[in-house]
C-alpha cells in the first residue's frame, strides 16, 4: 500500500468507476442516485474517490473526440525500426498505476458517447408577471422559466453555466459527466451533472426542490472558490440564505417541486409572505401583505386559476383583510 493511501482504496476507486458509468446510463433511476448520495455520505473516502474519478472523467471527456477517432482508426502496417536504448521511464508508484487504468476504462465510455458544446455567448431568457416560458438547451435539457424570472445561460468546453437572477425555474438537465450544469445564485453555487430540480432565488434566499438525481449547493468566496457544500437527493428541499453556512433540508412530496407549472401551489405551514412572493410570479396584479400578517402560516393546496379566487382563498383560511386598489390587493391582519 501506498504511504498515505487510505485502507480499502482501490476498492473505492472501483467503486467509484461504477457509480459513474452505472449514472451514466440511459436507465439510471432516482433510486440510484439516492443510493450514491448514502454511498457518499457513508465514509469521507467515498467522496475523495468519486471526486478524482469524476475529475478524470472531465478531463477525459476534453479529449473524447480525440479518443473516438483512435479507436475507430485501423491500425497501421507494423514498421521495424532500429534498436536504441533508452531509459528507463520513471517508476509510477502503485496509486498512479491505479488510476491509469481508471482512465481507460472512463476513456473507452466516454469516447463511445460524448458529445460536444460550441462556445456560445451568453443568452439571456426573461419572463413578466403571470408569464412563463419553456426553453430547449442545445443539449437536451429543458427549463421551465416561472413569472417574473430572469436568467442568463453560457455553454463552453468545460461547463454549461446558468446565472440566475431573482427568478424560479424548473430544470431537467441532460447527463453528461464531462461537463458539469453550474447554476451561479448570488454567493451560491449549485452543481449537477443530470437531474430534475426546481431552484427559487428570491431575496438572498435559495430553494432548491429535488425531483430526480442529486443537486450540490456549495457557497461560493469572491476569488471563486467552493465551501460549505450541501447535497440534496431526490424527494428533499434544501433552504439556504446568503452567509448561512448550513441550509435546512426537509422531506418533500414527490409532486410539490414544478407544482407551479400545473397551476398549484403546496404549502406546509408557509408563512403568508413567502406565498405572496410565489403568487406575484404567477399573477399580473400585485398583491402585498402588511404587518404582522406577514408571518400567518398557511398549509394547504392553493389552485392558482384565477387570482381573486386565490385572494378570497386566503381570506377565508386567514384572519385577514383584504383592499384592493388601483395598485393591486393589499392583505394585513384582521381587525
Amino acid at each position: 500500500m501506498t504511504e498515505g493511501r487510505p485502507v480499502g482504496g482501490d476498492i473505492y476507486e472501483d467503486q467509484a468507476v461504477e457509480w459513474l458509468i452505472r449514472l451514466n446510463a440511459d436507465e439510471a433511476s432516482a433510486d440510484d442516485w439516492r443510493a450514491l448520495e448514502a454511498w457518499l455520505s457513508a465514509d469521507p473516502a467515498h467522496l475523495a474517490a468519486y471526486t478524482r474519478a469524476e475529475t478524470l472523467w472531465a478531463e477525459l471527456g476534453d479529449q473524447s473526440q480525440a479518443l473516438k477517432d483512435a479507436l475507430d482508426t485501423p491500425p497501421k502496417s507494423a514498421t521495424i525500426l532500429p534498436f536504441a536504448p533508452r531509459k528507463a521511464p520513471a517508476r509510477r508508484s502503485a496509486f498512479d498505476r491505479r488510476w491509469a487504468g481508471v482512465a481507460a476504462v472512463l476513456a473507452l465510455v466516454l469516447a463511445g458517447g460524448a458529445f460536444h458544446y460550441v462556445h456560445t455567448r451568453p443568452v439571456t431568457y426573461e419572463t413578466a408577471r403571470g408569464e412563463t416560458r419553456a426553453i430547449a438547451l442545445a443539449d437536451g435539457t429543458h427549463i421551465d422559466l416561472n413569472g417574473a424570472s430572469r436568467l442568463a445561460v453560457r455553454y463552453d468546453a468545460h461547463a454549461r453555466q446558468v446565472r440566475m437572477a431573482d427568478a424560479e425555474a424548473l430544470f431537467d438537465v441532460t447527463k453528461d459527466p464531462a461537463r458539469p450544469f453550474l447554476i451561479a445564485t448570488g454567493a451560491q453555487r449549485i452543481r449537477v451533472v443530470g437531474t430534475a430540480f426546481d431552484v427559487v432565488n428570491h431575496a438572498g434566499a435559495l430553494t432548491v426542490t429535488v425531483n430526480r438525481g442529486v443537486v450540490e449547493v456549495a457557497r461560493t468566496g469572491p476569488k471563486g472558490e467552493i465551501s460549505d457544500i450541501q447535497r440534496v437527493a431526490a424527494g428533499y428541499r434544501l433552504v439556504r440564505r446568503d452567509g448561512e453556512d448550513v441550509g435546512t433540508i426537509t422531506p418533500v412530496g414527490a409532486d410539490e417541486a414544478g407544482a407551479w407549472r400545473q397551476h398549484r401551489l403546496v404549502c406546509h405551514e408557509r408563512a403568508l409572505a413567502s406565498i405572496i412572493d410565489d403568487l406575484n410570479r404567477t399573477f399580473a396584479t400585485p398583491i402585498r401583505v402588511r404587518g404582522d400578517a406577514a408571518n400567518l402560516p398557511f398549509s394547504g393546496v392553493l389552485v392558482l386559476d384565477n387570482e381573486d379566487a386565490v385572494i378570497a382563498r386566503l381570506k377565508a383560511f386567514l384572519p385577514v383583510d383584504v383592499d384592493r386598489s388601483q395598485d393591486g390587493f393589499t392583505l394585513s391582519s384582521r381587525s
